[in-house]
């Protein structure tokens, strides 16, 4: 498929999602709404598109930012975009959010964040000045997330995604299958199919002969994340614990265990005094025997401890790794509805993905 028909695709899928949307504005609450098309860079201030809103108390400018789904997880990096709109740009007075799908818990937390929103399952959220809409259907569109059922995300295709976030801007052919294939522990056959369905969705294209670069990375990590705790993650071995003695300073990093959530993240970056969380849960990641992480970390099981040990699924590094990379470990600390660990997920993102993605 070349790229001109993906991106066709892309921007098909951008009017149906925006037409439906309009429809649910017109026939439930009986306003005339347009969706004008803009310039998509954020870094200019500005993003997918605009609606120009008409209501009984006049007309409304609102920036769009358009996505397939979303679920907790992939909220901090939408505030990230939402945050750098330029509301001093052609009238625009607020932001919305436009999806096929929002969860029930994403849109719990969109409302305690006052973020505006629109989904084609009939589920809206508006508030400016004296508009405040909240309707909620109880019905979800999910046709996005079961478009990308495919080789890409797979639990073996999602392993080699994250191979390739660990690599840079551009993908050399000539050595990478071999590379991402011994990191994500998968065949060299398996990576070449996760690359042509990159390809087929518009992930990726293709520079040349043996070269790849990203097009759509953004989009993809989030699919990434959703996914990695949707699909992924829930396959993985994983057992809670108490401490027999808990660490007196939060951080017990022994050989063999790489630490994720709120302690990797206080590893990879300082974490600042009024985001720190006291008594906060541990996740270890290990390819070690879970018996062996019952003596070297000293636990008892509990089904209600804050002690997560969880099946590395990479191949296995260095005993004197400390913590999970930050791909991962935002991954972990987005999966909640707690607001201080998606305070400290911010941090990550803002730190390691925001200018790289």
């Amino acid at each position: 498929m070349s790229v001109k028909n993906r991106q066709r695709i892309f921007a098909d899928m951008e009017r149906s999602l925006t037409g439906q949307i309009i429809d649910i504005f017109i026939s439930k609450l009986d306003w005339t709404v347009h969706y004008i098309d803009t310039d998509n860079n954020v870094n200019n201030g500005i993003t997918d598109g605009q609606l120009q809103v008409n209501t009984s108390q006049g007309v409304i400018h609102l920036a769009c930012t358009i996505k397939k789904s979303i679920v907790p997880s992939t909220i901090p990096p939408i505030e990230e975009v939402l945050k750098n709109i330029d509301l001093r740009r052609d009238n625009i007075q607020g932001t919305i959010i436009l999806a096929n799908y929002i969860s029930t818990k994403a849109r719990e937390m969109l409302i305690k964040k006052n973020i505006n929103y629109a989904d084609t399952g009939g589920n809206v959220y508006l508030k400016f000045k004296d508009i405040h809409i909240e309707i909620e259907t109880g019905q979800s569109d999910r046709s996005a997330l079961s478009k990308d059922n495919s080789r890409a995300f797979t639990k073996t295709g999602l392993k080699v995604i994250h191979q390739f976030f660990r690599t840079n801007q551009k993908i050399f052919l000539n050595d990478t299958y071999r590379k991402i294939a011994e990191g994500a522990d998968v065949s060299k056959d398996t990576v070449a199919k996760v690359i042509l369905d990159l390809l087929d969705k518009g992930y990726i294209i293709r520079r040349s002969k043996t070269e790849l670069i990203w097009r759509a990375k953004s989009e993809l990590f989030e699919m990434w994340v959703q996914s990695y705790n949707q699909i992924l993650r829930p396959t993985l071995f994983t057992q809670k614990f108490k401490f027999v003695v808990k660490p007196d300073d939060g951080t017990k990093f022994p050989p063999g265990y790489p630490i994720s959530g709120y302690y990797g993240a206080k590893w990879h970056n300082t974490i600042p005094p009024d985001k720190q969380i006291i008594n906060p849960d541990y996740i270890y990641y290990t390819h070690l025997p879970i018996r062996d992480a019952i003596k070297n970390l000293q636990l008892i099981p509990g089904e209600n401890g804050n002690v997560t040990i969880i099946e590395a699924f990479w191949k296995k590094e260095p005993l004197d790794f400390v913590a999970v990379d930050a791909i991962i470990n935002y991954a972990d600390l987005a999966n909640t509805k707690d607001p201080r660990y998606l305070d400290i997920a911010k941090l990550i993102y803002k730190k390691y993905f925001h200018d790289k993605l």
